[in-house]
Protein backbone atom coordinates (compact mmCIF):
# COMPACT_ATOMS: atom_id res chain seq x y z
CA UNK A 1 0.00 0.00 0.00
CA UNK A 2 2.79 2.39 0.92
CA UNK A 3 4.63 1.65 -2.34
CA UNK A 4 1.45 2.31 -4.33
CA UNK A 5 0.98 5.65 -2.61
CA UNK A 6 4.55 6.70 -3.43
CA UNK A 7 4.08 5.58 -7.05
CA UNK A 8 0.88 7.63 -7.38
CA UNK A 9 2.47 10.70 -5.75
CA UNK A 10 5.48 10.45 -8.08
CA UNK A 11 3.25 10.10 -11.13
CA UNK A 12 1.24 13.18 -10.16
CA UNK A 13 4.43 15.20 -9.60
CA UNK A 14 5.81 14.19 -13.00
CA UNK A 15 2.53 14.90 -14.75
CA UNK A 16 2.33 18.39 -13.28
CA UNK A 17 5.96 19.29 -14.00
CA UNK A 18 6.17 21.77 -16.87
CA UNK A 19 7.67 20.64 -20.13
CA UNK A 20 9.54 22.97 -22.44
CA UNK A 21 6.35 23.52 -24.49
CA UNK A 22 4.21 24.24 -21.44
CA UNK A 23 6.73 26.57 -19.85
CA UNK A 24 6.90 28.77 -22.95
CA UNK A 25 6.04 32.36 -22.10
CA UNK A 26 3.00 33.13 -24.25
CA UNK A 27 3.48 36.87 -23.75
CA UNK A 28 7.02 36.85 -25.15
CA UNK A 29 8.30 35.99 -28.61
CA UNK A 30 12.06 35.45 -28.43
CA UNK A 31 14.66 35.98 -31.13
CA UNK A 32 15.14 32.20 -31.30
CA UNK A 33 11.44 31.71 -32.10
CA UNK A 34 11.53 34.53 -34.64
CA UNK A 35 14.52 33.01 -36.43
CA UNK A 36 12.59 29.75 -36.93
CA UNK A 37 9.88 31.50 -38.96
CA UNK A 38 10.19 32.64 -42.55
CA UNK A 39 8.44 35.90 -41.69
CA UNK A 40 9.47 39.18 -43.29
CA UNK A 41 8.16 41.59 -40.63
CA UNK A 42 6.86 41.75 -37.06
CA UNK A 43 3.22 41.45 -38.14
CA UNK A 44 3.92 38.12 -39.87
CA UNK A 45 5.85 36.88 -36.82
CA UNK A 46 2.97 37.69 -34.49
CA UNK A 47 0.37 36.28 -36.88
CA UNK A 48 2.30 32.97 -37.12
CA UNK A 49 3.45 32.55 -33.51
CA UNK A 50 0.95 34.41 -31.28
CA UNK A 51 -2.13 35.39 -33.33
CA UNK A 52 -4.02 36.10 -30.09
CA UNK A 53 -1.97 39.35 -29.82
CA UNK A 54 -3.97 40.65 -32.80
CA UNK A 55 -7.42 39.78 -31.44
CA UNK A 56 -9.73 42.64 -30.53
CA UNK A 57 -10.27 43.05 -26.79
CA UNK A 58 -13.68 44.68 -27.35
CA UNK A 59 -14.70 48.19 -26.36
CA UNK A 60 -12.98 49.31 -23.20
CA UNK A 61 -15.40 52.08 -22.24
CA UNK A 62 -18.50 53.74 -23.65
CA UNK A 63 -16.77 57.11 -23.40
CA UNK A 64 -13.73 56.16 -25.45
CA UNK A 65 -12.77 58.84 -27.93
CA UNK A 66 -11.35 56.16 -30.15
CA UNK A 67 -12.69 52.70 -30.97
CA UNK A 68 -9.22 51.11 -30.68
CA UNK A 69 -9.72 47.61 -29.37
CA UNK A 70 -6.35 46.04 -30.20
CA UNK A 71 -3.06 46.75 -28.46
CA UNK A 72 -0.93 49.69 -29.53
CA UNK A 73 2.62 49.00 -30.72
CA UNK A 74 5.79 50.43 -29.18
CA UNK A 75 9.24 50.14 -30.73
CA UNK A 76 12.12 50.48 -28.25
CA UNK A 77 9.82 52.32 -25.84
CA UNK A 78 8.48 54.80 -28.40
CA UNK A 79 4.88 54.79 -29.63
CA UNK A 80 4.72 53.37 -33.17
CA UNK A 81 0.96 53.13 -33.71
CA UNK A 82 -1.81 50.54 -34.07
CA UNK A 83 -1.13 46.82 -34.64
CA UNK A 84 -1.01 47.38 -38.40
CA UNK A 85 2.31 49.17 -37.84
CA UNK A 86 3.90 45.83 -36.94
CA UNK A 87 4.26 45.32 -40.70
CA UNK A 88 6.74 48.22 -40.86
CA UNK A 89 9.29 46.48 -38.60
CA UNK A 90 11.65 44.15 -40.51
CA UNK A 91 12.18 40.80 -38.86
CA UNK A 92 15.97 41.13 -39.17
CA UNK A 93 15.96 43.96 -36.63
CA UNK A 94 13.83 42.29 -33.92
CA UNK A 95 15.31 40.98 -30.65
CA UNK A 96 11.96 40.25 -28.96
CA UNK A 97 8.25 41.01 -29.02
CA UNK A 98 6.27 41.19 -25.78
CA UNK A 99 2.55 41.52 -25.15
CA UNK A 100 1.37 43.46 -22.11
CA UNK A 101 -2.28 42.89 -21.25
CA UNK A 102 -4.23 45.96 -20.10
CA UNK A 103 -3.57 45.31 -16.40
CA UNK A 104 0.15 44.73 -16.99
CA UNK A 105 1.03 47.81 -19.03
CA UNK A 106 3.98 49.69 -17.52
CA UNK A 107 2.76 52.73 -15.55
CA UNK A 108 4.26 55.29 -17.92
CA UNK A 109 1.99 54.04 -20.73
CA UNK A 110 -1.13 52.71 -19.00
CA UNK A 111 -3.43 55.70 -19.64
CA UNK A 112 -2.96 55.53 -23.40
CA UNK A 113 -3.23 51.76 -23.77
CA UNK A 114 -6.52 50.45 -22.34
CA UNK A 115 -6.30 47.41 -24.67
CA UNK A 116 -2.72 46.62 -23.72
CA UNK A 117 0.40 47.03 -25.83
CA UNK A 118 2.88 45.12 -27.94
CA UNK A 119 6.47 46.12 -27.20
CA UNK A 120 9.19 45.38 -29.75
CA UNK A 121 12.86 45.53 -28.81
CA UNK A 122 15.36 45.67 -31.62
CA UNK A 123 18.86 44.19 -31.76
Amino acid sequence: MFVAAIFVAGSIACASAPTSDRSMNLQLITQQEIEKTNAQNAYEVVRKLRPNYLVSRGKVTINASEDRTTPNVYLNGQFLGPTEMLASVPVSSIAEIRLYHAGEVPAKWEQNNPSGLIAIKTK
